[in-house]
C-alpha cells in the first residue's frame, strides 16, 4: 500500500533534521525499511557517527564492567585459595578445588575478550601458583602416594595401580 504524501514529507523533513531512522520510523508509524527506502529515493542519507559514538560507549562500558568482573574473580579466587588452606578434608579439598578451577577458567575466558591487564595476569598466576604448592602439600598430607598434582593443569590425578 502506498504512503500517503503527508507521511512522506514529514519522514524527508525528518531525515534532513538529522533525526535517527528509528526515531522516524517510531513518530510516523511506520517501519525503519520504509524510513530507509525514501531517504534513498530521496537521495538522503543518515548521519552514522552518532550509531558509531553509541557503539564506542556501549562497548567502553562493557569492557568496564568487564574489568570489574575480572578483579571479583580475582577476589574470589584468592578466598577459595585460602579456604583450601583451612580444609581438612579430601572431600572439601576437591569441591573448593573445583571452585578455584571453575573461577579460574572463568576469568580466563574473560581475559581473552580485552586481553588480560597485566597486572591481574600477574595476580591470577601467582594464586594459581599458590594453588598448585598447596595442592601438593594436601595430596601428601593425605598419605596417598599415588596423588600426584598435574603442573599445566592443576588437576589432582590418581595414578592407576599396576
Amino acid at each position: 500500500m502506498p504512503l500517503d504524501t503527508a507521511k512522506r514529507a514529514s519522514i524527508v523533513a525528518m531525515v534532513r533534521q538529522e533525526v535517527g531512522r528509528n526515531e522516524i520510523a517510531r513518530a510516523v508509524g511506520v517501519s525503519p525499511t520504509t524510513v530507509t527506502r525514501i531517504a534513498k529515493e530521496e537521495r538522503l542519507t543518515f548521519d552514522r557517527s552518532k550509531t558509531a559514538q553509541a557503539v564506542q560507549v556501549v562497548g567502553s562500558d562493557a569492557k568496564a564492567r568487564r574489568k570489574a568482573l575480572g578483579a571479583r574473580l580475582l577476589a574470589d579466587m584468592e578466598e577459595a585459595r585460602l579456604r583450601l588452606t583451612r580444609e581438612s578434608q579430601a572431600r572439601g579439598f576437591a569441591a573448593v578445588a573445583q571452585g578455584l578451577d571453575a573461577l579460574s577458567r572463568s576469568y580466563a575466558n574473560l581475559a581473552k575478550l580485552d586481553g588480560p591487564d597485566t597486572t591481574e595476569l600477574e595476580q591470577m598466576r601467582s594464586a594459581m601458583g599458590s594453588f598448585m604448592q598447596l595442592a601438593q602439600v594436601v595430596a601428601e598430607a593425605q598419605g596417598d602416594p599415588n596423588a600426584e598434582v598435574e603442573p599445566d593443569t592443576g588437576a589432582s590425578q590418581v595414578k592407576p595401580d599396576d
